[in-house]
């Protein structure tokens, strides 16, 4: 494998939230590329927390390689650390339905969606592209007042890649909707 060299070959880290036996969030990082020094130790922290719903969660370190290289990658100390923990957020509470950042921002091939709602209720957070068609939905359910964040992995409701461009994320309550554009890079 030529990890420093043409090659597309990489390692990435990803946690993923099940609930109802279907995936409803990831979070994912690159942990080796072709940029990656050889002969090196880097540590790389993963952390997620899971949304509303979640009754199981995966983690995988997967090797993505063209299937005529050979090739390797090292992943040690692995550490699983369930905190039992909900962030802590210093702002003021919503008192209305706030997209409040999608990070990063153009992104490839995730992104973080953060957003708030001022009280318990239902809510669907999905993926439009310019055209409005709905290309994936990432949230749906009820889920408590505060601050909230879905992970978008680039991908469409039968998990199928979806080709770079704009698209538009667009969170609904009972209150109305927020709506915000994000750049997807190949």
């Amino acid at each position: 494998m030529w990890i420093n060299g043409k090659s597309p070959a990489h390692m990435t880290a990803k946690i993923v939230f099940h609930g109802g036996g279907v995936e409803i969030a990831s979070r994912e990082t690159v942990i080796l590329d072709r940029f990656s020094p050889l002969g090196t130790w880097k540590e790389h922290t993963l952390s997620a927390i899971s949304p509303p719903g979640t009754d199981s969660v995966f983690v995988y370190i997967l090797f993505v390689q063209p299937t005529t290289l050979g090739g390797a990658g090292w992943v040690d100390d692995l550490v699983f650390q369930n905190l039992g923990l909900t962030a802590v957020d210093d702002a003021a509470p919503a008192t209305t339905i706030k997209l409040r950042r999608i990070s990063p921002n153009p992104f490839s091939p995730s992104t973080r969606i953060e957003f708030a709602v001022p009280r318990r209720g239902p809510v669907d957070v999905a993926v439009y592209d310019v055209s409005g068609r709905r290309v994936a939905t990432l949230l749906r359910g009820d889920i408590d007042a505060g601050v909230h964040d879905v992970v978008w992995n680039g991908k469409n409701s039968q998990g199928a890649t979806v080709a770079a461009g704009v698209y538009w994320t667009v969170v609904k309550t009972s209150e109305g909707q927020k709506s915000k554009s994000m750049v997807l890079m190949k």
